[in-house]
């Protein structure tokens, strides 16, 4: 078997090849499930994927560039995350407190938060795990086993978090409801101990609770779209198409559209 033995920095070749399998079960990020061994490897209730259809993730290092913010504010997302790469790296830090990236968006909906997110996943070349607040649940017990889980897979496959439609975690706690009280403390030391890049959105949070002042880095809200922004948004998926498509969009460019609707319509548009 010594002529078989593969090299040092070289893959598996025939015959050692043949007995690796053909399929590996796979994670969906999105439905949060998963896949079971199957001879589909592209059914949509399995998520086995083919060894040999396995390719690296190409990343769209556009997204952030393409993001229209407070171009002040978007330096600041730039500035952290490279910083957070940096301590990752780092050997010299106290594991398990303090060394991780909490960024909060907040604004009416369909103002871009989620698109903000993915951007800065994609910036960060890491894959985005979203998780709506709504599916976590109210108890206590419940609550905390799920996030312990979230945030554990997030670490050990090097995620951006993104907990969606975080309000009810975020507010000023009070005397009259304990139990949320309790929520809120929390997701608080969840996000005292996470190591990576965690994302809160919220519609509207009209007091934040004093435990996040030292845990939300940054807090970057997402106003209604201006006419000039949503020009920018509107010229982005047609900066590379002929010019009569892009006048026939341009009666739109002004008119009170979110940005989610924008990202949609440009979606369907260039398909």
């Amino acid at each position: 078997m010594d002529e078989y033995s593969p090299k040092e920095d070289q893959g598996p070749k025939p015959p050692e090849i043949y007995l690796f399998p053909t399929m590996v079960p796979g994670f969906d990020l999105r439905r949060k499930k998963w896949g079971k061994f199957t001879q589909f490897w592209h059914h949509p209730n399995h998520l086995d994927l083919r060894v040999d259809q396995i390719r690296d993730v190409v990343w769209n290092d556009k997204a952030f560039q393409s993001l229209v913010v407070d171009e002040d504010m978007k330096e600041q997302i730039l500035a952290l995350v490279t910083t957070q790469f940096e301590t990752e790296k780092s050997t010299d830090f106290i594991n398990n407190k303090g060394n991780g990236l909490t960024i909060l968006l907040h604004g009416p909906a369909g103002t871009g938060k989620t698109f903000t997110a993915e951007s800065v996943a994609e910036m960060a070349r890491k894959p985005l795990y979203t998780v709506a607040c709504s599916e976590i649940g109210t108890e206590l017990e419940q609550v905390e086993n799920y996030l312990h889980s979230v945030l554990h897979l997030g670490k050990i496959w090097d995620c951006v978090v993104l907990l969606d439609d975080a309000e009810i975690f975020l507010e000023q706690r009070t005397l009259q409801d304990p139990k949320r009280n309790a929520l809120v403390s929390v997701l608080s030391d969840a996000l005292e101990y996470y190591e990576g890049i965690l994302i809160l959105t919220a519609s509207r949070v009209r007091t934040l609770d004093v435990a996040f002042s030292s845990r939300i880095r940054l807090a970057l809200p997402h106003e209604v779209l201006k006419d000039d922004e949503r020009k920018q948004i509107w010229a982005l998926p047609w900066t590379n198409t002929p010019t009569s498509q892009s006048q026939e969009h341009s009666k739109y460019r002004t008119h009170s559209f979110t940005h989610c609707y924008i990202v949609a319509t440009s979606a369907i548009n260039t398909t």
